[in-house]
C-alpha cells in the first residue's frame, strides 16, 4: 500500500473504493498499522516532504487516510480490520505504561504519559468519527469508552488508586483529546 493507492482513492469525494476490493485494502492497510498510527496518532503533517512514518516513510496527510479509512469503511470487515490494528497498537501502549506513569508528576518540561493520552484520544476520536459516518454505533466498540476501559483495566493492574488527581488529569486529557477529534 503506498501513498499513490489513498491519493487514488481520496482525490475526489466521488470516487468509491469498489465493494469487491474493500476488505483487500483494508487487510493491507493493517499491514502498515505502525505508520497509520503515527498519522492518526501524532499531531504532524506526514503529507509534507520533511516528515515521514516509521517504519514504512508514509507520506499521507491525516486527512486523506481517514478519507481512505471512510471509504473503505462501506464495508463494515473492512473497517473492522482497521480499527482493530488500530486498537491493538493502542492497548500495547497502555500495556507498557507503569505505575509511576499513571501516578508521579513529571519533573522536566516533558510528560510523556500526558502525551500519549492525548495521542490514544486523538486516534481513537478520529475513527470513532468514521465510524459515526457509517453509522456504527456500537459506542462501547468504537466510543471513548472502549479506551477508558483499556486504561481501567491497566490502571487496575498496576494498583492504581482511581481517584488519584495525576490519574484523573490524565483520563481527562485523553477525552478531551477524543472530543477533539470525534
Amino acid at each position: 500500500m503506498t501513498e499513490r493507492v489513498i491519493s487514488a482513492y481520496t482525490e475526489s469525494e466521488t470516487t468509491v473504493v469498489p465493494e469487491a476490493i474493500r476488505k483487500n485494502l483494508g487487510n493491507a492497510l493493517s499491514h502498515y498499522s505502525s505508520d497509520v498510527s503515527d498519522i492518526l496518532q501524532v499531531d504532524v503533517d506526514y503529507s509534507d516532504a520533511d516528515f515521514a512514518t516509521e517504519p514504512n516513510n508514509l507520506s499521507v496527510s491525516v486527512a486523506d487516510l481517514s478519507d481512505f479509512i471512510f471509504k473503505l469503511g462501506a464495508d463494515s470487515d473492512a473497517f473492522d480490520v482497521v480499527y482493530e490494528s488500530q486498537f491493538n497498537i493502542i492497548s500495547r501502549q497502555i500495556d507498557a505504561l507503569t505505575r509511576r506513569d499513571f501516578t508521579a508528576t513529571p519533573t522536566g518540561e516533558t510528560d510523556r504519559p500526558l502525551g500519549m493520552m492525548r495521542q490514544f484520544g486523538r486516534a481513537t476520536g478520529i475513527l470513532h468519527k468514521i465510524a459515526e459516518k457509517e453509522s456504527f454505533t456500537d459506542t462501547e466498540k468504537y466510543g471513548f469508552p472502549r479506551l477508558r476501559n483499556a486504561l481501567d483495566e491497566r490502571v487496575e493492574k498496576e494498583g492504581v488508586n482511581r481517584k488519584d488527581r495525576r490519574l484523573e488529569s490524565l483520563y481527562r486529557a485523553a477525552e478531551e483529546s477524543f472530543l477533539d477529534w470525534s
